[in-house]
C-alpha cells in the first residue's frame, strides 16, 4: 500500500504557484485537477476497504454466534437430569 500525503503535496503546488507568479494557472488547474482525481480515487478505496472490512467482522460474528449456540448445545447434553443416588 502507497501512502500520499495529499496535503504536503498541495501545499507544494501552492507554494510553487506562490513562489513564481511565472506558472500559468493552466498547470496549476491542471496539477489540482489531478490531486482531486486522486483524491476520490482514494476515497472510493476506503469505502471499499471499510465495506469489506465490515463484512469479514459480520461473518466472523456470525461464526462466533454459531460456535456459541453449538457449545451451549453440547454442554445442555451432557446434562444428567437423573443423579444416580449413592447408599
Amino acid at each position: 500500500m502507497i501512502k500520499i500525503d495529499y496535503n504536503a503535496k498541495l501545499k507544494n503546488i501552492l507554494d510553487e504557484f506562490l513562489r513564481s507568479n511565472q506558472v500559468c494557472f493552466d498547470k496549476f488547474e491542471l496539477q489540482c485537477g489531478e490531486f482531486v482525481e486522486k483524491l476520490v480515487e482514494c476515497e472510493q478505496k476506503l469505502v471499499e476497504v471499510q465495506i469489506k472490512r465490515y463484512a469479514v467482522m459480520v461473518r466472523e460474528e456470525h461464526f462466533q454466534n454459531k460456535s456459541r449456540c453449538l457449545e451451549e448445545e453440547a454442554h445442555v447434553r451432557y446434562i444428567d437430569h437423573y443423579p444416580k443416588m449413592v447408599t
